[in-house]
């Protein structure tokens, strides 16, 4: 029978293992008979250890389904009970102004409330906020933070599903992660802040960076979201988790483009040149950096060569 064959085939295969427990292929081969016997915890558990994301998928499939057919009375529970409780927090709030009292006592929390307003309408949004200084640095600084909790939590919390080949070897870095969160919003501030210098710009570097850092607020919040649905959805489902991070590449983009023509008072057509211009010298930057750092090191090789020498000399 079918049932035996996989009772024999899986007996051999786990033997293999006994002997060797580095043979993927028999962890791979393990996982698909798994598979094929309604196994899915196991097959989970084999096809992960054989990197084989397409049989994890097939098992990750069938238990989500087991589970909320089993649980779809208890999901709906959870829907409504926090609908409800979304509801009561609000009508907290309202009644007792508990958002407009903390703004009134921490600048910096009122500085991130007022990003629902730019996110609503952009350009009046930064106008207001540079015209009527609603944005601090504190603010963009824990933006920032954010995004580096958010680069943190994809690295380490992403899917198996969603894994590259390599990410499975890598070790993590965390000083890579944070240089994902800060480099990027540092240079486009620098480079942005010399092209508009040289274009007669009317922000300063504060408000640039201000600015910069709540038009990264929509990446932020689509990279967390991306993190957590790959733990739900499967590689055959990954045109989701696309279109999420495109969405907020591309809302980061428009914010981008409104944060420059309000912070600098330009045309539309005068904040698309200024964004070019501003890629061109973060690449110049980059450029720069990167050469500088190849001469100190050139100079201190010849410098310990040089030591080197004339210890041997003496």
């Amino acid at each position: 029978t079918a049932e035996g064959d996989y009772t024999s085939a899986l007996s051999a295969w786990t033997k293999v293992l006994e002997y060797n427990c580095n043979n993927e292929l028999a962890y791979l081969n393990v996982s698909r008979i798994l598979l094929n016997k309604g196994e899915y915890s196991g097959a989970l558990e084999y096809a992960k250890k054989a990197n084989s994301q397409s049989i994890y998928s097939q098992a990750f499939t069938q238990l989500r389904s087991t589970f909320i057919s089993k649980n779809v009375g208890m999901i709906i529970v959870a829907i409504v009970a926090l609908s409800i409780l979304s509801y009561v927090l609000k009508w907290v709030n309202k009644r007792f102004e508990i958002s407009n009292k903390l703004k009134a006592v921490s600048p910096t929390y009122a500085s991130l409330s007022f990003a629902k307003y730019i996110y609503y309408a952009p350009l009046d949004g930064f106008w207001v906020q540079k015209r009527e200084k609603k944005g601090n640095v504190a603010s963009g600084v824990i933006i920032i933070a954010l995004l580096f909790l958010s680069f943190v939590a994809a690295e380490m919390f992403t899917g198996f599903c969603f894994l590259s080949p390599t990410d499975e070897l890598k070790e993590f870095n965390i000083l890579l992660q944070l240089s994902k969160a800060v480099l990027p919003i540092m240079l486009w501030c620098i480079a942005n802040w010399c092209i508009t210098a040289l274009m007669d710009g009317n922000g300063n570097f504060k408000e640039i960076f201000i600015s910069t850092c709540f038009a990264a607020t929509p990446f932020l919040i689509t990279n967390f979201i991306r993190t957590i649905l790959s733990n739900v959805l499967t590689s055959s489902e990954a045109q989701i988790l696309g279109i999420i991070v495109g969405i907020g590449i591309a809302y980061t983009a428009i914010l981008l483009v409104a944060a420059t023509c309000s912070v600098h008072d330009c045309s539309f057509g005068k904040a698309l040149l200024t964004i070019f211009l501003t890629l061109i010298g973060m690449a110049i930057i980059v450029f720069i950096a990167v050469l500088f750092f190849n001469l100190i090191n050139k100079f201190f090789d010849f410098a310990i060569s040089v030591y080197n020498e004339l210890k041997m000399r003496v």
